[in-house]
């Protein structure tokens, strides 16, 4: 009895080691951080704003874009003479790449340029052209460009390039002011085929002796002499409204 009694105080104490051990444990355990209140709230109200302002976006209608109005192209008149053909010919590229949607195959092209052909000479070659091309034309085995450049063969005038030879050569500044000038020199320049820079040298002869003396005086009583079209030319028009404005002064 008495051994008995003597135990019952230690046996009590090997129960309690196990909860004395769990305390110590929990005691040592890292804190749980703790979020700010006012900081969740704020959390909170931003998602709210957010999510709002995503609703709107998707609900709010989107403004109708401007209807810009589609410029306009002359039609092409009637091409009835060969001497009409230059024209003709600019007239009807304006109008197609202006209404390119209104004609997208070749042969549409082709038809409507046909179509203002009616009489004289571009009304007899239209008429033959559909008489041998019309199963070609039909059925889309034409390219535009091929149809043009056979028209263009057909009427352009073959003596083009000498007749704008002998233009270059016979035109002259005179009263002109040099802007004048060298926008009819330029569009001759062109018919005549010299618009490489291979034909700087030729074109720098012919304005030499179609300016008027004074300016080209003055171009050689400088220090450099231009030797491209360009810059010769760019050099007499400065030049030329120099000499405009000192006159002014003068009078």
């Amino acid at each position: 009895m008495a051994g008995t009694g003597q135990n019952a105080p230690g046996a009590g104490q090997q129960g309690q080691a196990p909860q004395q051990a769990g305390g110590a444990g929990n005691a040592g355990a890292a804190p749980q951080p703790q979020v700010p209140l006012a900081l969740l709230e704020q959390l909170m109200q931003d998602m709210a704003r957010d999510f709002t302002a995503v609703a709107t976006a998707a609900t709010t209608p989107r403004p109708t874009p401007r209807h810009q109005p589609k410029p306009k192209f002359q039609e092409p008149e009637p091409f009835m003479d060969v001497s009409q053909w230059k024209v003709f010919k600019r007239q009807v590229d304006f109008y197609l790449t202006g209404n390119w949607e209104n004609y997208p195959l070749d042969r549409d092209k082709i038809r409507f340029v046909i179509s203002y052909c009616h009489d004289g000479l571009p009304g007899e070659w239209a008429e033959n052209y559909l008489m041998h091309e019309h199963f070609n034309l039909e059925y889309d085995l034409i390219l535009y460009m091929t149809f043009i450049t056979d028209m263009t063969a057909r009427f352009e005038d073959p003596n083009k390039e000498r007749k704008a030879h002998i233009a270059l050569t016979a035109l002259k500044q005179g009263k002109m002011d040099a802007g004048a000038f060298f926008q009819k020199f330029e569009i001759l320049r062109a018919e005549a085929g010299y618009n490489d820079r291979i034909y700087d040298g030729q074109c720098i002869d012919l304005i030499e002796k179609n300016i008027n003396s004074s300016i080209i005086e003055h171009i050689y009583l400088q220090d450099t002499i231009p030797d491209m079209y360009a810059r010769y030319k760019e050099k007499i028009i400065t030049i030329d409204g120099q000499i405009k404005r000192f006159q002014a002064i003068k009078a």
